[in-house]
């Protein structure tokens, strides 16, 4: 049995478990406590620093009432240590909300300690849409955040449902300070005329687990879990189904909804060949991107090539290749155990997926989305999902290019600019409203 048929097995096999849990998906939403907010947004962890840092202080939040300014470098959170890649999710119930915590931070060179009261974060709302902050149970029982917000009407509705990212970014919209990944979507729950179903993986939000040492498979059990809960709820038409993926999601979405009738696809920025070519091609970017001197490139790429054949191959984790390999030391960027803060497990288990046969197998519309200047992500994996699923010679997909966007969804003016402000360009909201009437267009074709 290969890795699909195995794929395709667990999906039927669960089919009654599923059902049953499903039950579970909107019901005891008060049974997981609210994460933290303290009012600021924290920079993603960097190897080898000694904390993590503040980016911006929201205006009479608990951070800044305590003294905690931008550009602070966050020590620890009670007990909770910033060390090490699960530092900002470990910050998520470190305190209770309302009770004193005391923060230590790096300001310049000086070592700070203040006292913060952080309160239980506020939830997302939208004017005239009802949200519920339901429970999945996920593997091994941990209870799952579930987010579904339902437009007005008392019939059956369409809805969309998002297969999320890789990093451990919760998938709810910031009640401020929302990036362009968190706009679109707010566009989409806001404008689509659907429902929208979203789960936080295990240690992310409010979500039981952590993240960072979460398996890609443990993953996509719980995502699955999650879809099947929305197809199992009466008030959901489960034919019209829109399944949109994310970046990570965007290339493995197929694989959540498994053998079920969905409405179409959409894959923002997504990927479709093995990991490891995506790899080769990101590092060469990374390289350019980075001021790399054209003659060194070659050489690094050299050697990159070797190291992410090892650590994907023998599937190892990066200190065992740099064990194995002493004249590859110094070469990796990322932790000896993990990368982009998920374990090396993680990705040995995306190298073994099979994405052509997943995307050749979809037989609905499909639009595929990808910023112009997205450097973590190539164009040719979106050429290849198209073409997939037009294999048979009808045209179903489509790719939108969205001109000076990064991976985020974020548009800049050049390409240089995209790389090294990735995440904090401007919503391109013509673009969104094309996913929007994609959207639309599909779930009113699909009764």
């Amino acid at each position: 049995m290969n890795a699909q048929q195995a794929s395709n097995s667990l999906v039927r096999g669960t089919g009654a478990l599923m059902a049953f849990l499903a039950f579970f998906s909107n019901a005891g939403a008060d049974a997981l406590p609210r994460r933290l907010d303290f009012g600021w947004v924290l920079g993603a962890p960097v190897t080898g620093a000694i904390g993590v840092n503040v980016k911006h202080v929201a205006l009479g939040g608990s951070a800044d009432r305590a003294g905690v300014r931008a550009g602070d470098m966050i020590l620890k959170v009670g007990e909770a240590s910033a060390a090490g890649i699960s530092a900002a999710s470990s910050f998520r119930f470190a305190g209770a909300p309302g009770r004193p915590v005391d923060i230590r931070l790096l300001r310049a060179t000086e070592h700070i300690t203040v006292r913060a009261i952080p309160q239980a974060a506020a939830k997302e709302s939208h004017s005239g849409i009802e949200t519920e902050w339901g429970v999945v149970i996920g593997p091994g029982g941990l209870r799952l955040r579930s987010i579904l917000t339902l437009p007005p009407g008392a019939a059956r509705r369409s809805a969309v449902y998002i297969v999320g990212w890789l990093s451990c970014d919760s998938v709810e919209i910031p009640t401020e300070h929302p990036d362009t990944t968190a706009l679109l979507i707010q566009d989409i729950v806001e404008h689509s005329g659907s429902a929208v179903f979203r789960l936080d993986k295990p240690g992310a939000g409010d979500s039981e687990g952590v993240c960072s040492t979460t398996d890609f498979s443990t993953e996509l059990e719980s995502y699955r879990r999650a879809f099947a809960a929305l197809r199992a709820d009466a008030r959901i038409d489960p034919k019209r189904i829109v399944v949109i993926g994310i970046s990570n999601g965007g290339g493995f979405a197929p694989l959540v909804a498994g053998d079920a009738d969905v409405a179409g696809y959409i894959a923002v920025d997504g990927w479709s060949k093995t990991w490891f070519e995506h790899m080769i091609d990101l590092e060469r970017r990374r390289l350019v991107l980075s001021g790399t001197k054209p003659g060194a490139i070659a050489p690094a790429m050299a050697a990159l090539s070797e190291f992410h054949a090892a650590y994907l191959f023998d599937q190892v984790t990066p200190a065992e290749v740099m064990r194995r390999r002493p004249h590859l030391a110094g070469l990796w960027y990322d932790q000896p155990d993990s990368q982009y803060g998920r374990p090396a497990a993680f990705y040995h288990q995306l190298q073994r997926l099979d994405l052509d046969a997943a995307w050749a197998r979809v037989r609905v519309p499909t639009l595929v989305v990808w910023g112009e200047y997205d450097w973590i992500m190539d164009r040719a994996d979106q050429e290849q999902i198209v073409q997939l699923v037009n294999g048979d010679g009808v045209q179903r997909a489509a790719l939108l290019v969205v001109p000076g966007a990064d991976h985020n969804f974020g548009r800049h003016p050049d390409r240089q600019t995209a790389f090294d402000r990735n995440g904090d360009g401007s919503y391109p909201a013509e673009y969104g409203q094309k996913i929007v009437d994609f959207i639309r267009k599909t779930n009113a074709t699909n009764p």
